[in-house]
């Protein structure tokens, strides 16, 4: 099975995706350049045109686009080279794995969330829970409940997530792909989202990395 390896070759295009000292999550352009027994020359990274510098020993996320997903792994920032070729000296990726579009990156997470349940065809009756999410992807998200989660017409979720623009609630409408029993009165949910926006899809995405970075 092919892994991140695979692809490390010259003149590469990859990602570094880190989180800044402001908790901001970055996401810079860059290409591989050398591939030295130990360590990767990249180019400078950008960003829209602009370069970022980057200090040495920064941990980072290298990311390499592949068919419908990616391959990511971790790796750091070894030193700069001001040589005939400049850029930046980083470390092999480590524990690398492939993320399906479709699939996107699941976190754990204790998100809070409102979930409307609608009980008939013209939405006058309904629901409203407020619950916790166990984790969360670009797709969906899943959650504990102590009831099995049936009888509904249709299901719509909405919560905030702490980024730029935290004050914006996300809403989309779900569908509930299972509700399984984990214990006595206890039951695991999943729910996916069905018409969430674009904007509101990269948003969660760039939360889930920017976690995910964190979590190393």
């Amino acid at each position: 099975m092919a892994d991140i390896y695979d692809y490390l070759t010259l003149n590469k295009n990859i990602e570094l995706k880190y989180t800044n000292d402001e908790g901001n999550y970055i996401s810079l352009r860059s290409k591989i350049l050398i591939l030295d027994k130990d360590q990767i020359l990249v180019e400078p990274p950008e960003q829209g045109g602009k370069h970022y510098n980057l200090k040495d020993g920064l941990n980072l996320d290298i990311a390499i686009y592949s068919g419908e997903g990616m391959y990511i792994g971790g790796s750091s920032i070894i030193s700069k080279e001001l040589g005939e070729i400049s850029g930046l000296w980083i470390n092999y990726p480590l524990n690398s794995r492939y993320v399906q579009r479709r699939e996107y990156l699941r976190i754990a997470t204790n998100i809070k969330f409102e979930l409307t349940i609608y009980l008939d065809k013209e939405k006058h009756q309904k629901e409203i829970l407020r619950l916790e999410a166990n984790d969360i992807s670009g797709r969906g998200l899943s959650f504990s409940s102590d009831d099995f989660l049936s009888d509904y017409y249709d299901i719509e979720c909405s919560f905030y997530i702490p980024d730029d623009d935290k004050d914006t609630i996300i809403t989309s409408r779900c569908e509930h792909i299972y509700s399984k029993k984990i214990k006595e009165k206890s039951y695991m949910n999943a729910l996916a989202f069905i018409d969430m926006e674009k904007k509101n899809v990269d948003r969660v995405v760039k939360f889930c990395f920017k976690k995910h970075l964190e979590q190393r």
